[in-house]
């Protein structure tokens, strides 16, 4: 689904992109959903960036109102840190829980539930 993205560049502005959570653990976005490949090995844009969950930590602290930072969540990997921002707080709240849920089903190698609202989808490891 979409979340918005604050861009690293120094003007540090807000792109919207459309993100994917697979059973392996990984999240994934796209600058829309049309170059999002439908399946694996289909034809589609390379994703922007690809985040090891497993590798990662999410916070919940970066909340400012007065620089329309809300419904707010960062992902910390060790290569990079994204701030990420839902439409509403249920919205954050689903992505977050989706997120924790992913990295806790991978820890106990246990198959991930669908979540509602989210797109995702599994990847075969023989498909590569």
């Amino acid at each position: 689904g979409y979340l918005l993205k604050l861009s690293s560049s120094i003007r540090a502005d807000w792109k919207r992109r459309f993100f994917v959570l697979d059973a392996r653990g990984m999240l994934e976005y796209y600058r829309n959903k049309a170059s999002k490949p439908e399946s694996v090995g289909s034809k589609g844009s390379e994703a922007q960036a690809t985040v090891n969950l497993l590798t990662s930590t999410i916070k919940m602290d970066c909340e400012d109102p007065s620089l329309m930072m809300r419904f707010c969540f960062r992902i910390i990997s060790p290569q990079k840190t994204y701030t990420l921002q839902a439409e509403s707080d249920a919205d954050r709240s689903e992505w977050v829980d989706a997120i924790q849920g992913a990295i806790a089903s991978l820890l106990t190698a246990q198959p991930i539930p669908p979540c509602k609202g989210l797109v995702s989808h599994s990847r075969d490891p023989s498909d590569a």
